[in-house]
């Protein structure tokens, strides 16, 4: 059996390795020095305030869709807080996408903090499993029907006193149209239009907002195509 490496070591041969070793970093040190120096001699170092990045913004609410979240939430943009937020799961929906929306005006046309209305739309069913989330969410059947089918089309309402988002209509089921992609408003804020694909387009007009379901005709412009609806 061989000797063991540390019963090999003398006085002598520390020394030869301590030796080296600070002739390496010295070595080190200098080559390190003079790679600066050179390098410096070509740089060009200005002044840098950074004080000027932070811009405050006027005080616009943000409204955005959670997605996977399944809600929306408003947030202030110049105190950077959330305003209020909405979850969809505490309505029933097992298996809420928050996709795309537009607001309203404000009520009173000047502040939208005093209270506003939105039109979310909503996708569901095996959307949730596109992103390969593991999830157990369809063994345990919140994919089913109603609500787990998706393409929902909500109508929140957030209210300045209380400071909450309110679900007031589920505009698919009210309606039977559960087009779940696209939403804009009129530009008179007169009602707002939608679509589900390129080959499906509807609109809804806010006297239909009264708690019965409108007729069809009243809600549907047309089926076809997207590009052809706006020429």
């Amino acid at each position: 059996m061989s000797t063991p490496f540390y019963k090999k070591l003398s006085r002598r041969r520390l020394f030869k390795y301590g030796a080296a070793g600070l002739t390496g970093l010295g070595a080190y040190r200098g080559l390190r020095a003079v790679g600066t120096a050179d390098d410096s001699s070509k740089l060009e170092h200005e002044p840098t305030d950074m004080g000027g990045v932070k811009i405050e913004l006027p005080p616009y609410l943000l409204l955005s869709p959670t997605k996977l979240g399944g809600g929306t939430h408003a947030v202030n943009l110049q105190t950077m807080k959330q305003v209020a937020w909405i979850s969809y799961w505490n309505y029933g929906d097992t298996c809420p996408i928050s996709h795309h929306l537009c607001a309203y005006p404000a009520d009173d046309e000047k502040d939208p903090l005093n209270g506003f209305e939105f039109i979310n739309s909503s996708q569901g069913s095996e959307n949730v499993l596109m992103y390969g989330i593991p999830t157990r969410i369809k063994e345990m059947g919140l994919l089913d029907p109603v609500y787990g089918q998706g393409n929902q089309l909500y109508r929140v309402r957030y209210d300045g006193k209380s400071g909450q988002m309110e679900l007031m209509e589920n505009v698919a089921e009210t309606t039977g149209i559960g087009l779940g992609v696209h939403t804009t408003v009129f530009p008179d804020a007169s009602g707002f239009s939608l679509d589900f694909s390129p080959y499906s387009f509807g609109v809804r007009s806010l006297d239909d907002f009264d708690g019965s379901p409108p007729p069809p005709a009243a809600c549907v412009v047309s089926r076809l195509l997207i590009t052809s609806a706006w020429t």
